[in-house]
C-alpha cells in the first residue's frame, strides 16, 4: 500500500497523556472536521483541490518565465509569500526564485543589487491590491527596471490580485502590466494551492497537478472516515495538549529547505486560531542550531511546550564522512555516515544520543 503525502505519528507524543486527557476528543474531532467541509465559507478552499481548468495557463506562464529569465523575485508578505515558500521544499530545478517579504532597507537593497534588471522577472502579489510593504517593493523595482529597460520594463512585472478599484490594480493597468486574479473567496494564507502558490511552483518545476490531486486525497480521507484521517488526529492531540495548559507549540525541523513550509505553518495556526482571547503560541524553532540554543529552556523551562517534528521524504543524504578521519573509538560511530537519510547522524552531545539516527518518513510528517 502508498504512503499518504503526510501523516501524522503521534505514538510518542500519547505516552505523555492520560486517558481522560482525550475524552469525547475523537467524536470532537471528527465533528470538527465535518463542520470545516459544510462551512461555507471554506468550501472554495476545499474545491480547489479538484479543480484542473486553470492548470495550463499557470504551467504555461511559469514555462514562459522560467525560459526567459535567469532570476525570478516575489514580492509580497504573509500569506501572498508563504504560500509559495512552503512548496519551495519541494524545488525540482536550478531556477533563482526569491521571495522579497519585507522591507528591510539592507536586505532589499542587496537583493536588488545582486541581480541583473533586463534578466529578472517580478511577480507581485497582494490580494487587496493595498498592502503597504508590498505596493513599495514594486514602486522601486518597477522604478529601476523602468529607467534600465525604458518602455520594456512591464514586460518583467507581473501581478497577482483580487480588487480592481486597488492601487495596485491602478498602477498595473496606468502602466499596462499583465494581471491575474486572486481568487476573491480564497484567503490570503489559505491560497497555495492557487495561482499564488502555484505559480512560483510551476517555475520551480514542481508538478502542480500533482499538488492538487495531493491535497484532494487528504479529503477523499476525510469524507471516507473523519475519525480515522490524519487531520482528526492532529487536532485531536493539539486539543489534548492545550487541555493539559500547554500554551506554546513549537515547530521545529532539521531541514533548510523546510524553513519556508514550517513558517507557512506558522501562520496558518497563528491567524486561524488565534481569536477571542484563545489559542496557542506558534514558535519556528530550526535544528541543528535551536537544539543547540534553546534545549535547555525547552527541557528544563516552564513545561508549557508541545513539540511537532517535521521532516520531508527523500532528502539527500549529503556528503559522506570519510572513516579514515573518524578512525579513533571515540569517533568510530561516525564512520560513512552522512547527515541524512537513515544512516544519519546527530551530533554527539549531552543533548542528543550519537548512535540514533535522524528519523525517515513518507511525506511531509509531524510528530
Amino acid at each position: 500500500m502508498s504512503h499518504p503525502h503526510y501523516r501524522h505519528d503521534i505514538e510518542n507524543c500519547i505516552a505523555a497523556l492520560k486517558a481522560e486527557d482525550f475524552a469525547g476528543l475523537p467524536g470532537l474531532a471528527a465533528s470538527t472536521v465535518k463542520n470545516f467541509k459544510d462551512n461555507e465559507k471554506v468550501l472554495p478552499l476545499l474545491k480547489i483541490a479538484g479543480r484542473e481548468d486553470d492548470l495550463d495557463s499557470i504551467n504555461k506562464k511559469a514555462l514562459e518565465i522560467r525560459n526567459n529569465f535567469k532570476n525570478i523575485i516575489v514580492l509580497g508578505t504573509g500569506g501572498s509569500s508563504l504560500g509559495g515558500q512552503a512548496l519551495s521544499a519541494l524545488k525540482r530545478n536550478n531556477v533563482n526564485i526569491r521571495f522579497a517579504d519585507n522591507i528591510d532597507p539592507s536586505s532589499f537593497s542587496a537583493l536588488l543589487s545582486s541581480i541583473e534588471i533586463k534578466e529578472t522577472f517580478f511577480l507581485a502579489i497582494s490580494k487587496s491590491g493595498e498592502t503597504l510593504e508590498t505596493i513599495a517593493q514594486f514602486l522601486i523595482c518597477f522604478g529601476l527596471a523602468a529607467k534600465a529597460l525604458g518602455g520594456d520594463a512591464t514586460k518583467h512585472f507581473l501581478i497577482i490580485t483580487m480588487e480592481q478599484d486597488s492601487n495596485l490594480s491602478r498602477l498595473a493597468r496606468r502602466h499596462g502590466i499583465e494581471t491575474l486574479a486572486h481568487a476573491a473567496d480564497i484567503g490570503g494564507r489559505f491560497s497555495t494551492l492557487t495561482n499564488v502558490g502555484l505559480l512560483p511552483a510551476a517555475i520551480m518545476g514542481l508538478d502542480i497537478t500533482g499538488l492538487r490531486k495531493g491535497a484532494a486525497t487528504v479529503i477523499a480521507a476525510i469524507d471516507k472516515n473523519p475519525l480515522e484521517s490524519e487531520v482528526a488526529k492532529g487536532i485531536a492531540v493539539n486539543l489534548a495538549m492545550l487541555r493539559r495548559g500547554f500554551s506554546n507549540f513549537v515547530y521545529m525541523h532539521y531541514l533548510d529547505a523546510l524553513s519556508g513550509f514550517v513558517t507557512w505553518h506558522r501562520q496558518i495556526w497563528a491567524e486561524s486560531l488565534g481569536k477571542n482571547g484563545h489559542g496557542a503560541t506558534p514558535i519556528r524553532a530550526s535544528g541543528t542550531l535551536d537544539q543547540h540554543s534553546q534545549l535547555q529552556l525547552y527541557l528544563e523551562g516552564p513545561q508549557d511546550k508541545f513539540f511537532t517534528m517535521f521532516f520531508l521524504e527523500n532528502s539527500s543524504g549529503g556528503p559522506a564522512i570519510n572513516p579514515e578521519l573518524a578512525d579513533t573509538p571515540e569517533l568510530e560511530y561516525l564512520k560513512g555516515k552522512n547527515p541524512g537519510g537513515n544512516n544519519g547522524c546527530r551530533a554527539a552531545g549531552d543533548d542528543a544520543d550519537a548512535n540514533r539516527p535522524w528519523p525517515a518518513a513518507p511525506g511531509i510528517r509531524s510528530q
